[in-house]
């Protein structure tokens, strides 16, 4: 057992189950390095939004990376559009039998593929 693994397994429940509803698993948050690669990120943040600016000013740079730049901006300040499904077609299989069906194709190319 690696050294992180016996960490995260030292608070682990002694029932070897999940966490009891309410209970977290990481009562302290952040680690100090998560916390302190934050703070780095908040420090040079404004660095980052104003290189976005301009790269969506810039009449030079490619359409796609002005696009992108463009899109991540308008995200962070708005949110991510909602993506919806519809689908219009019968279901005829269920989850646990298309997983089923792609074991057997995997183990059977696996059968068949020379190395």
């Amino acid at each position: 057992m690696t050294t992180s693994t016996a960490k995260r397994n030292a608070s682990a429940p002694e029932n070897g189950k999940r966490w009891e509803k309410g209970v977290s698993g990481n009562p302290g948050g952040m680690t100090e390095n998560q916390r302190k690669l934050k703070a780095l990120c908040k420090e040079d943040a404004d660095v980052a939004v104003k290189f976005m600016v301009a790269l969506v000013k810039d009449t030079k740079a490619s359409n796609r990376d002005r696009f992108a730049a463009a899109s991540y901006i308008y995200d962070q300040a708005y949110g991510k559009a909602r993506q919806s499904l519809h689908h219009t077609g019968e279901l005829t299989l269920t989850h646990e039998e298309a997983l089923s069906a792609l074991a057997e194709d995997i183990e059977s190319a696996g059968e068949t593929t020379t190395h």
